[in-house]
C-alpha cells in the first residue's frame, strides 16, 4: 500500500519539523510539500500516530493530507521532470522501516 503525503505549512519551522519526521518515517520526497511512502497495514498504524501527534502541534492554517494510492494507479503517473518515479518506487516495495 501506498500513501502520498501533501502539506501547506506556511511556518518554516513547522514544516522543516514535519519534513525530518516524514524522512525518518522512510518517507521518499517528490517534491517541496510532497511525499510518497509504502508499508503494510501496521506500518501505516504506527506511522500515523506519529504523524497525527506532530500535526496537533500545527498552526490551525496548517493542511495536511494522506491519500492512499494503489499500486497500479501509481503505474498509469504521468512525470517529467528530474525526479525517477519508477526508480522510487521500486526502492520504496523493497524495503519500508517497521517503527
Amino acid at each position: 500500500m501506498y500513501k502520498l503525503l501533501v502539506y501547506d505549512i506556511e511556518d518554516d519551522k513547522q514544516r522543516t519539523k514535519l519534513a525530518k519526521l516524514f524522512e525518518k518515517l522512510g518517507f521518499v520526497r517528490l517534491q517541496k510539500s510532497v511525499w510518497l511512502g509504502h508499508g503494510n497495514e501496521t506500518y501505516w498504524g504506527k506511522c500515523l500516530e506519529r504523524i497525527k501527534k506532530a500535526c496537533s502541534k500545527l498552526d490551525q492554517q496548517a493542511n495536511v493530507s494522506i491519500i492512499t494510492i494503489a499500486p497500479q494507479a501509481l503505474e498509469s503517473i504521468i512525470q517529467f521532470g528530474s525526479v525517477n518515479l519508477q526508480s522510487i518506487i521500486n526502492e520504496l516495495t523493497l524495503t519500508y522501516l517497521i517503527i
